[in-house]
């Protein structure tokens, strides 16, 4: 009686971990297929050496070995981004030229380095990539799928399908449609610091100009 438990005990040992011998080999091997998605199904172009692909409204190039997405993506409006870099450019030289030329020195560096912080912030902003998901995620359970995507990816990470940019994004707080970009965890710093330099310059450059207009009135009135 107690060999022919033994044997049961053994038996039933041996299927189980025959089964999650099986089950583990599945895995792996869907894991694999799932990963390696060929990116040769999207539409590309290569500009100065460097492959970006047209994925839903976006331009995406940076891929590293089997990262799910790209280092940078831009929307494919890209002049859109070109007009604003054309105003930022026209506000840098006619406020050197015309304002800040005539009033402290201090007043226009502080202008100068504003500006600066919000050009770099701002090209960080379109040109990183905020958490958008090109490729399938590693992991058999748990897992979702993006039928508009067709990838599937892991639940846990909060990923939503952006309709403006048309793919699949991580952690998304909103979609700005100014910056043409999903706002997630991480670009947020990038779309604050972005936001607040903008604001300081637009109020600075308002103050600036009042104080300008209120020195040329004294001038006009003493003559």
């Amino acid at each position: 009686m107690s060999d022919t438990i033994n044997y049961n005990i053994e038996d039933h040992l041996s299927i189980k971990n025959s089964k999650n011998t099986e089950e583990h080999n599945n895995i792996t091997e869907l894991n694999t297929n799932l990963f390696n998605t060929d990116l040769s199904k999207y539409k590309s172009k290569i500009i100065f050496g460097t492959k970006f692909y047209h994925i839903g409204n976006i331009y995406a190039f940076g891929f590293i070995g089997n990262s799910i997405g790209p280092l940078f993506c831009i929307d494919d409006v890209w002049y859109f981004h070109l007009i604003l870099y054309i105003i930022e450019l026209i506000v840098y030289i006619t406020g050197n030229k015309y304002l800040y030329s005539k009033i402290e020195h201090w007043k226009q560096s502080t202008f100068n380095i504003l500006l600066l912080i919000l050009f770099i912030f701002y090209t960080l902003l379109i040109l990183v990539n905020p958490g958008i998901i090109i490729r399938h995620q590693k992991g058999y359970k748990h897992t979702g799928y993006c039928s508009v995507c067709n990838i599937y990816y892991i639940p846990e990470e909060n990923i939503t399908h952006c309709n403006e940019c048309g793919v699949c994004v991580k952690r998304v707080d909103h979609h700005c449609h100014v910056v043409r970009k999903c706002i997630t965890r991480r670009n947020m710093a990038f779309f604050i610091i972005m936001v607040v330099s903008f604001m300081l310059v637009y109020l600075f450059s308002l103050y600036n100009i009042f104080v300008f207009f209120i020195r040329y009135y004294k001038e006009i009135k003493k003559k």
